[in-house]
Parts: C-alpha cells; structure tokens; sequence
C-alpha cells in the first residue's frame, strides 16, 4: 500500500500544531496575553480538527477503556467494539491483548458471534519468548506477560478462534495496541515503561 506524502506531512502538521498550540498557551505567565491566546486557539484548534477529519482521525480518546467501553459524554456514540462486530475483517495486534479482555464486555461472545457468521479475525501478540523485552520496560515479574499471552490463547481457543490459522506471533515487543476493521482503525501507542492501557 502506497502512502502519499502529502497526508504523511498533513498529519506531522497536526501534531505538530497542536503541541505548539498547546505549549505556547500553557507557558503564557501574562492573564491579559492568555485570554488574548484563547481567542486566537479557537480558530487555530478548529482549523487542526478540520485537516484531522481529512486525513481520517475521528476522535482522540483518553485511554482504552474509554475507547472500548465508551465511557463518554456523547450518549450517541458507540463503543469501538461495535465497529467490529460485524465486520467481516478484523485484525487485533497487541503485546498479550489482556486490556481487550478487561476492557471489552462480552469479548468471548463477540468472537463467537464473528465465528458463527463466518468472519475473519485475526491477532498479532508478542511471541512468548519475546516477552521479557516488554516485562523489563514495564518492571514486572518475569513471566507475567508470557503467561498472559499463553492464558489469551487458552481463551481464544475457548471461544472458537482456531489458533493456527488466526494467531500469528511477534518477535519482538509491539509498539501499538490496534483493532483494524476495513473502515476504521484504533491506535493506542505503547508508552515506553508502563502498561498501555
């Protein structure tokens, strides 16, 4: 897939932007200077929300639990989880995927639910041998994270998932939990020494 360089440039633009937008008003000591500044951010943030929606970003979230629960002020709105439902593609990548299981209701029904209607799922976790590197980073107990990966197996095995053919593993430590359907996609960036989640 071939990605043109004018959206990769929109999008460093918009963070960028943003973070100016953001530090210059947070370091503003003058009252007077600040109100002035508020004035000036409104038009600014509205023209980033704008070039965000043409390349696609809906919404920016907190953390994953509101992402997947949707814990949200917009009674609207539906959970992440509803976007995969019933797609007939999704794509999960994740270290051991256990904030998926914590944070989605009903995770094993959905996967049934994709089985039964003859949809493909597919997960990406960190190889078991792999996941001291992220134990290390994230200072928890040797093994922790292998044995949520293999407990995450015992589960989807549970619910259908057939293994083989839907798991593939990671050597290395993955820098992003993602969901992926054909229309959408959730990004939680790993931060370097804590849990994602």
């Amino acid at each position: 897939m071939e990605i043109d360089i004018t959206w990769i440039a929109l999008i460093l633009t918009v963070i960028i932007g943003t973070f100016s937008i953001i530090t210059s008003y947070m370091f503003s000591r003058n009252t007077t200077n600040r109100l002035h500044q508020i004035k000036k951010l409104i038009p600014k943030i509205t023209s980033l929300f704008s070039a965000s929606e043409k390349i696609g970003i809906y919404t920016a979230y907190p953390n994953r639990k509101v992402a997947l629960r949707f814990e949200h002020i917009d009674k609207d709105a539906h959970p992440f989880v509803s976007r995969f439902l019933n797609e007939k593609k999704l794509i999960i990548v994740g270290s051991s995927l256990k904030g998926l299981k914590m944070y989605v209701e009903n995770l094993a029904a959905i996967l049934q639910h994709r089985k039964n209607k003859d949809y493909e799922s597919k997960f990406m976790l960190t190889h078991p041998c792999f996941s001291g590197l992220r134990e290390k980073q994230e200072n928890i107990g040797e093994g922790k994270i292998k044995q949520e990966i293999e407990d995450m197996l015992s589960y989807l095995t549970k619910t259908g998932v057939d293994i083989e053919n839907s798991v593939r593993f990671y050597r290395g430590t993955p820098t992003c939990f993602m969901i992926i359907t054909s229309n959408a996609m959730l990004l939680n960036p790993y931060p370097y020494q804590i849990e994602a989640y």
